[in-house]
């Protein structure tokens, strides 16, 4: 039955009952310690700290009663802080009740935290009696009280706390014995779905194995059968999974092996004839290479002759360009020349512009400073003509005139001092004018000579532009020439390698002629071989 499902279902059906096997154990497992887990948790997060909330009110009532003990004996001077002792261990008592509430599970048990708690808020009121009592200094009173009433409510607390904590120790003993059965079931259930999942997964390697390894000897007995070069075994399989698919293959391919022996058998006889016919066309083939290789040969010649040629173009029109960049970069260098000339002649021009306006300006003064010369004249003249008429008045005055007189006289010795000095300025002026108007001349003479230097100069700044571009074209052609040449220096080289490579080839080919004329032979030999090996297979 397993035969009629394929090698990959049936891999997968088995996996997955196993798979789905240690699942159900996984989670039978995971149920049985979460119930152990519920029982452990309740212990732990309930019944302990119930218990122990127990026994901390036991201890708080125990330390209530015994604080009271000490308010009630204690002097005048310690009972205020006995007091206060007592009141904090009320607080701390009543804290601990509100805790014990929600850890209680059963009715009895928070009726016995009611009682305990009822019985303590007695206990308060008759302690506040007794404080009543004591400041009354009635100790009568407060031993009665004591001993009766306060007594029953003591017992009662105790007795209920006690109920309290003999209950949690229950629950803890019966949470302890449910744990411990949950434990022993999950251990019984685990061994049994052990058991049973090993049971079963050795059920099913056994069939799956025996369901592989059988169609796998018969594979076998088949290829060993065919190895042995018996190819008329009969080959049968009821299946219908891989091994089945790999024995009707096993079967194809005996019954291939057979067609193609036979097939060689028959190509082994045409070869025999084939060889004898290819050394006869091998012989024909190796005469017309060996002439092909004298022909090559030649055409090496040529095309080492032809880029020898080209590598002298190529070199010229290197030097060519060389020459013509040397060229090139020496009009540059004029060309930078002429410019710095160029500039250095229009700033010459622009300087000559400001001397030309300054001498113009000189000019200009020189003659205000004529004018000026003329006044200075009138007025030496004036007063000249003023120092005679003074001279005239002093000697019509006599001897009242005398000082006046020579006063006079040093005015017109002055005045005619004045005059000559005006006299040797006008001259200087003159000829300060006349040096003026000469070097206005110069200036002008200058300025359009360095005008004509500049035109000139620009001119042969617009001939070196000139020649510079003729250069860079004869250059550009240079290098368009030398490019050529080297590419055909390279392709002449490259059919001189490819030539070269065509003669080795030939060599190579002629060889091989050679080496086929001899293998022809082998070949035959071969075929012969062939034939008796075939016919080592039964078919």
């Amino acid at each position: 039955m397993l035969r009629k499902i394929s090698i990959r279902l049936r891999s997968a059906l088995a996996f997955s009952f196993i798979g789905l096997l240690v699942i159900i154990v996984g989670l039978v497992s995971i149920f049985r310690l979460n119930l152990l887990n519920t029982e452990i948790s309740t212990i732990a997060e309930t019944n302990v700290p119930a218990l122990e909330t127990s026994l901390i009110i036991l201890s708080d009532f125990y330390n209530l009663r015994l604080q009271n003990s000490n308010v009630i004996n204690a002097t005048e001077a310690n009972q205020f802080s006995y007091k206060q002792i007592f009141d904090n261990t009320k607080r701390t008592l009543l804290d601990n009740i509100k805790k014990m509430a929600p850890l209680l599970n059963t009715k009895d048990e928070k009726h016995q935290l009611e009682v305990i708690e009822s019985d303590i808020y007695k206990f308060l009121s008759l302690q506040n009696q007794q404080i009543k009592l004591l400041t009354e200094n009635n100790l009568q009173g407060v031993r009665n009280l004591q001993e009766h009433e306060m007594k029953q409510v003591r017992d009662g607390v105790t007795q209920a706390i006690n109920n309290i904590v003999e209950s949690q120790q229950a629950n803890i003993r019966d949470g302890k014995i449910k744990a411990q059965h949950v434990f022993d079931q999950s251990v019984f259930f685990a061994c049994i779905t052990l058991i049973v999942a090993i049971i079963l997964v050795w059920f099913f390697a056994w069939s799956f194995t025996r369901s592989i390894i059988k169609p796998m000897r018969n594979v076998l007995h088949l290829a060993q059968s065919i190895a042995r070069g018996d190819l008329t075994q009969p080959i049968s399989d009821g299946g219908n999974d891989e091994t089945t698919s790999m024995i009707i293959a096993l079967s194809q391919m005996q019954q291939t092996l057979r067609n193609t022996i036979n097939k060689i058998q028959d190509s082994s006889h045409n070869l025999v004839s084939t060889s004898e016919e290819l050394s006869v066309v091998t012989e024909q083939s190796t005469q017309g290479i060996i002439s092909q290789n004298e022909q090559l040969e030649q055409a090496i010649s040529a095309v080492t002759e032809l880029t020898v040629s080209a590598e002298h173009v190529a070199q010229s029109s290197a030097d060519t360009s060389r020459e013509s960049d040397s060229a090139n970069e020496q009009a540059l260098a004029g060309l930078k020349q002429v410019e710095d000339t160029v500039t250095t002649i229009t700033a010459l021009l622009s300087e000559i512009d400001k001397t030309q306006e300054g001498i113009k300006n000189l000019a200009t003064e020189v003659n205000k400073i004529g004018s000026v010369l003329d006044v200075i004249r009138d007025v030496t003249d004036q007063t000249n003509l003023l120092a005679v008429n003074a001279a005239i008045e002093a000697a019509r005055a006599g001897s009242y005139g005398r000082g006046f007189a020579v006063v006079a006289d040093g005015v017109r010795a002055l005045a005619h001092r004045t005059s000559e000095s005006t006299k040797e300025i006008e001259l200087m002026i003159q000829s300060v004018q006349s040096g003026t108007k000469n070097t206005v001349i110069s200036v002008q003479s200058s300025h359009d000579k360095a005008q004509k230097s500049l035109d000139i100069s620009q001119l042969a700044g617009k001939a070196l532009i000139e020649i510079t571009t003729a250069v860079a074209h004869i250059n550009s052609q240079n290098a368009t020439i030398a490019s050529s040449a080297h590419e055909q220096a390279n392709v002449s080289r490259e059919i001189d390698k490819n030539l070269l490579v065509i003669r080795d080839v030939a060599a190579e080919v002629a060889s091989g002629a050679t080496q086929t004329n001899m293998s022809s032979h082998e070949l035959s030999r071969l075929a012969d071989s062939l034939d008796d090996l075939i016919k080592q297979f039964k078919v």
